[in-house]
């Protein structure tokens, strides 16, 4: 079967969830589902979809006009859909940017739930997130996700100072909290030695943390720049909360392959793939991240064997491997 993947131009999603469909199934690739240019019939449109494959994967839809169309033109030619999710929209906590008004939250949940109801298939990136999916389609597999090595070929740029990094987005507000205590003592301890980046802003979002701030970047220059950065330390606190516990461990994955020794909270996606003390730290309190922040600003040695490590697990577990089961699952199809 041919497979026709919808995605945003220089998307990470798209990069982790729908480009090895690209790379290994030689699937097409569709920007919009609907183009204004798109004057066509139902039928004319399905055609031509048609044309480009007979498995139509997207990521869910909040506007209920195409998802109307997409399903009329697939009962039009018999085509498949396949619903790729990657985070539990539906428990957006409160202060994540991604919640908008009460009103686009209660209508995107709306429309969310029809587009994973009314598809052939769910894909989703972690367990949590297909049990807490499961009562809205019977269909679901995980589809974990992962790092392409040869993305990841850049080198790392010396800095004077010891770099604790952590690649923010406005999304993460409700998760500061999480570390901003450890923060000011760190800094207060350590002084001049260390150097807190935040990647994703040009603002200080710290009150009273001296930090260095970088704008984000599209991701077909992320690797890069991550890289590039020379983190010593990459952070990733996350508020113990049902839409973080169906996240992935991406930023654990990303880290590692840009050379940063990692600690995350003890939450789902970092507490079930770091191997706390070999792989990466797991922090679930301000004194654990007091302590084992400072634990590895003082031992450069554990840094290095830490990264060691989680490269390992990483290239073993997270790569081709996972690229394997994306390949069996579209191909059962």
């Amino acid at each position: 079967m041919k497979i026709l993947a919808l995605r945003h131009k220089n998307s990470s999603v798209g990069k982790y969830r729908v480009d090895p469909l690209i790379d290994k199934l030689g699937a097409k690739v569709r920007t919009e589902i609907l183009r204004k240019n798109d004057k066509k019939t139902i039928q004319e449109l399905a055609d031509k979809f048609k044309a480009l494959g007979d498995i139509w994967v997207i990521k869910y839809l909040d506007d209920n006009h195409t998802l109307d169309v997409l399903h009329s033109m697939r009962k039009a030619v018999g085509a498949k859909i396949v619903v790729d999710i990657d985070d539990n929209m539906w428990q957006i906590p409160t202060g994540n940017m991604a919640k908008g008004s009460v009103n686009q939250f209660v209508n995107r949940g709306i429309m969310m739930t029809k587009s994973v109801q009314d598809a052939d298939f769910v894909t989703v990136s972690t367990v949590p997130l297909k049990i807490a999916l499961q009562g809205l389609n019977s269909n679901i597999e995980v589809l974990p996700n992962y790092v392409i090595p040869s993305e990841w070929k850049f080198k790392r740029k010396k800095h004077s100072k010891i770099r604790i990094g952590w690649v923010w987005s406005p999304t993460h507000i409700p998760d500061m909290l999480e570390v901003e205590g450890a923060l000011k003592t760190i800094q207060k301890k350590y002084g001049d030695k260390i150097e807190i980046v935040i990647m994703g802003t040009e603002l200080d979002i710290f009150p009273g943390i001296k930090t260095t701030n970088i704008k984000g970047v599209k991701y077909d220059k992320y690797p890069k720049l991550l890289t590039e950065l020379g983190l010593d330390i990459s952070i990733a606190p996350l508020e113990d909360n049902d839409f973080n516990e169906c996240k992935s461990n991406i930023k654990f994955l990303e880290s590692t392959m840009a050379g940063a020794a990692f600690i995350g909270s003890k939450v789902y996606p970092y507490e079930f793939s770091v191997k706390d003390g070999k792989t990466g730290y797991i922090a679930d309190n301000e004194n654990q991240w007091v302590r084992k922040l400072s634990f590895l600003i003082e031992n450069p040695e554990k840094r290095a064997e830490m990264v060691a490590n989680a490269r390992i697990e990483v290239l073993k577990n997270h790569a081709e491997t996972v690229i394997s089961k994306w390949e069996y699952f579209y191909g059962e199809l």
